[in-house]
């Protein structure tokens, strides 16, 4: 941005120029990585190579340089290195562990998966530190392409995660092999279910209860219809009005207490009344219930 004598009456005015003409009359040649400012105020950088010019005697004279514009290579880098610096980020605060292994040994392992194992980050990295110890023996990283040529392959087992003290954790794992500037590597991800397993495992019991209970009610509810069954005959009702008492009476209280009650003519208004009292009992049980109700 600047005209060929501007650019000349600042290079030549600099401290970098002296820097660099000592360094090329003692080894004949310099380069390195420089920064500048052109004319609209915009920095950019360039790879800048000096050579010195001798004599027939073999004395330096001048230089000759030479630039090339590395703005947008610079540019790519310090995005890459962004990038990383936010995707390392987003796994220091991951909710589940993280691992990356390499030659069968952790080369990064996230806070969460510190705190699974109960071991530090300098630990877990060590290159004598045996993954075994965290991941137990039943993980073997050539199922998932550990040490493959092609990586991609995605798999997801269960296991527990061995703590320091001794405790385990029900985890499940999900890995891929992947390829980076060092090679083949795995990457995993390390979720803890045990606190999913104990909620199934409480559910799976309330649903056993629950099953024995209807499967014993129902049988408890079939020798009712027959001792009431029995009990309306003595009474004399008819098949239809034993039906008809099933269908209108909801309390097996209330259907016996009406038995006691039956004779001609029907004292209506006793049966109305008995029943209604026996049935205020369920007022106390929905209040009792209300706030599983969600009332």
């Amino acid at each position: 941005g600047r005209t060929i004598r501007e650019y000349e009456i600042r290079f030549q005015t600099s401290l970098g120029f002296e820097r660099i003409l000592r360094e090329t009359l003692v080894k004949s040649r310099w380069s390195g990585i420089l920064e500048t400012k052109r004319h609209d105020g915009k920095i950019f950088h360039y790879a800048f190579r000096t050579y010195g010019v001798t004599d027939q005697r073999g004395h330096i004279i001048g230089l000759v340089g030479i630039a090339t514009d590395i703005s947008r290579e610079r540019l790519s880098t310090e995005q890459l290195r962004r990038a990383e610096t936010q995707q390392r980020q987003w796994f220091e605060i991951a909710f589940d562990g993280i691992f990356i292994m390499r030659n069968r040994r952790f080369v990064y392992v996230n806070p969460r998966l510190c705190e699974l194992s109960g071991y530090t980050y300098e630990q877990m990295t060590d290159p004598e530190f045996d993954p075994a110890l965290v991941l137990s023996n039943s993980f073997e990283p050539a199922a998932f392409g550990d040490g493959e040529p092609e990586p991609g392959r995605q798999r997801t087992l269960s296991l527990q995660i061995l703590n320091q003290d001794g405790t385990g954790i029900d985890a499940e794992i999900s890995a891929v092999s992947i390829e980076d500037e060092n090679g083949n590597a795995l990457f995993g991800i390390v979720r803890d279910v045990s606190e999913e397993r104990r909620n199934k495992k409480a559910l799976k019991g309330k649903e056993h209860f629950f099953r024995c209970l209807f499967d014993h009610m129902g049988i408890g509810m079939a020798v009712y219809g027959i001792a009431f069954g029995l009990l309306a005959r003595q009474a004399g009702l008819s098949a239809s009005e034993n039906l008809l008492m099933n269908v209108v009476v909801f309390a097996g209280a209330a259907q016996v207490a009406t038995l006691d009650q039956w004779t001609y003519p029907l004292p209506v208004v006793s049966i109305v009344v008995t029943t209604l009292l026996i049935n205020l009992r369920l007022l106390l049980l929905g209040a009792a219930a209300r706030p599983w109700l969600g009332g």
